[in-house]
């Protein structure tokens, strides 16, 4: 009997333990080196505990096929088999442009036509699998069986030996003295005055109709504030849009990312800006989860001089194994899996960008981490405070629905839900400034980076010190992002004449023309390179938008189609 049980365990044992490997070790670990830049975590962090839980699955379903019948277990392995080597022709020649680490808020959308082929490939593998499994016993083509896996695994084994020794030196150690931004003020504002500037990513003005048809009075609590409800985004992405807000430089498409990234924040107009907001007694804080929004590949350390919190020191990772294992499964999943079912497998920003945080100094990104954090520790005015405070708050917004109305947690919200889950935080972030009486006193800018493809157009709220109103204010004025510069400005006391006109220059009335730049695939033009992984981009052409007018005006601009088609030279996805 336990002679038995060894040889089946023995049979069963390579279907499992191959299908395990590719899932939990060695996808995963491929996942790892071609998007090390996107992870806080290095390879010795994860790669043990992938290993162990491969090892562990392996070994309990390998015992439990064959605690059962020789046929049936025969089948199940032949099955599995099936599924190994359907997974390796998934990853190695049906996958397409595939996005790791999405960024859509509606998750992965699965091709028709690739979902048919990829199910006809898969059915028919294991189709035959059966078949084999089911001859006469005694017929060695059962050998295919366990024979096929091993092979692949041996493959693969050789596979994972070269990325872990081509790997960069950035995927082993992490410098202890690493710069980075530091969130251990992210909840502290000024004695002096403050001018705060929440960026909602991922909120298009359209989505504050659909949230007022569920939530009637979301908006109540802002009746100081004057709503701008024909704010152009200019650029659709949250790279470039968030760099291009704060250095007030135009993207050049025909130049490499990364010297973009770095040469915009020495450029006369930026150097300027934080030239006169530090002469008027201003810290400059800027709280985003990734400095690489702001510097592409460049050290972060180009940004020194102009954001004040940046540090080398206190850098202490507390890493989320759980959260580890399940999204870095979950990633490898993601590309082992036929078209038809990747999307129960697509992997969200918010869910890597959490895996690994820093004691006292994290930054907060997703709602919900921010909103707790916030009911924790309370907005507070910090002790050690010398200057007036400029703080940019770059929070999730609407780019991902995981928030309820009441800013908690909440797998498969609604976009009205996620929407109201932001109005929730932002309304008791006004009210603990209420609470510390630092909010009469305050600039406070809420807007976002951009909205989606075909609604572009995103929200703008402002509040100057002592303004009140009975209810909220709307203006028509044809504004842009290139705007925001001047009003921070003037928000902090310095001559805003040399940026351009403020928001509150320009007239409700004027035919001003704007212009809005998507970037997408065109595939009329040449593939470009992804600057954080070095493979093939998706994006490759910006479409420019002209038009005067609304957001109905845009929309039949994008109607008509795109003014001009610019080439890019790399790209961010």
């Amino acid at each position: 009997m336990l002679k038995k049980l060894l040889k089946k365990s023995i049979f069963a044992l390579f279907p499992v333990l191959a299908f395990c490997y590719m899932i939990f070790v060695f996808g995963p670990t491929e996942v790892f080196f071609v998007n090390h830049s996107e992870f806080e975590f290095i390879f010795k962090e994860f790669f043990g505990l992938m290993v162990t839980v491969c090892l562990i699955v392996t070994l309990i379903f390998t015992f439990l096929l064959a605690l059962l019948p020789e046929k049936i277990m025969r089948i199940l392995c032949a099955v599995i088999s099936a599924v190994d080597v359907a997974g390796y022709i998934q990853v190695m020649f049906l996958n397409k442009n595939l996005d790791l680490l999405g960024q859509n808020p509606d998750g992965y959308k699965a091709d028709p036509h690739a979902s048919v082929t990829g199910l006809i490939v898969w059915l028919a593998l294991i189709a035959l699998m059966v078949v084999v499994a089911i001859v006469p016993r005694n017929t060695s083509v059962h050998k295919i069986i366990p024979g096929i896996p091993a092979f692949l695994l041996a493959i693969q084994l050789v596979a994972i030996v070269s990325l872990i020794t081509g790997g960069e030196e950035t995927c082993f150690e992490r410098d202890p003295g690493e710069w980075y931004m530091s969130g251990e003020k992210q909840m502290m504002v000024s004695e002096g005055d403050n001018v705060m500037v929440f960026i909602l990513d991922y909120f298009s003005n359209t989505y504050i109709d659909t949230m007022l048809a569920e939530y009637p009075g979301a908006l109540d609590y802002l009746h100081d504030f004057t709503y701008y409800d024909n704010d152009e985004c200019v650029y659709m992405g949250t790279i470039p849009s968030i760099a291009h807000m704060l250095s007030g430089s135009e993207v050049d498409a025909s130049q490499p990312m990364d010297e973009w990234f770095h040469d915009i924040w020495f450029t006369e107009k930026a150097s300027k800006f934080f030239e006169t907001v530090h002469s008027h007694d201003y810290e400059i804080n800027v709280y985003t989860p990734d400095g690489k929004i702001l510097r592409g590949n460049n050290d972060v350390r180009i940004l020194e001089g102009m954001f004040d919190n940046l540090t080398n020191q206190g850098q202490e990772p507390v890493i989320d194994k759980k959260l580890m294992i399940s999204t870095m499964s979950k990633c490898s999943s993601y590309r082992f899996a036929p078209e038809i079912l990747k999307p129960m497998f697509y992997t969200g920003y918010e869910e890597y960008v959490n895996i690994v945080k820093y004691k006292n100094t994290n930054r907060e990104h997703t709602l919900f981490d921010f909103y707790d954090r916030m009911m924790r520790d309370g907005v507070t005015v910090d002790p050690d405070s010398r200057h007036n405070l400029c703080a940019i708050q770059h929070l999730n917004g609407a780019h991902s629905w995981d928030v309820g109305a009441d800013c908690r947690q909440k797998d498969n919200a609604t976009l009205a839900e996620t929407c109201m889950g932001n109005m929730t935080l932002m309304e008791e972030y006004l009210n603990q400034l209420k609470a510390i009486d630092k909010y009469d006193d305050s600039t406070i800018i809420i807007t976002s980076d951009h909205g989606s493809d075909e609604e572009p157009q995103v929200i703008f709220f402002i509040k100057y010190p002592g303004e009140t109103h009975d209810q909220m204010q709307v203006n028509h004025a044809p504004i842009s992002h290139c705007e925001l510069l001047p009003t921070i400005v003037q928000a902090v006391g310095g001559d805003s004449s040399y940026f351009g006109p403020r928001i509150d220059e320009i007239p409700e009335d004027e035919p001003r023309a704007r212009s809005y730049y998507w970037h997408t695939e065109d595939m009329a033009y040449p593939k470009v390179m992804n600057i954080f992984t070095g493979s093939q981009a998706y994006m490759n052409v910006y479409y420019r938008f002209d038009y005067t007018g609304d957001f109905d005006d845009l929309r039949e601009s994008i109607a008509s189609g795109p003014d001009e088609i610019i080439p890019m030279y790399d790209s961010d996805n």
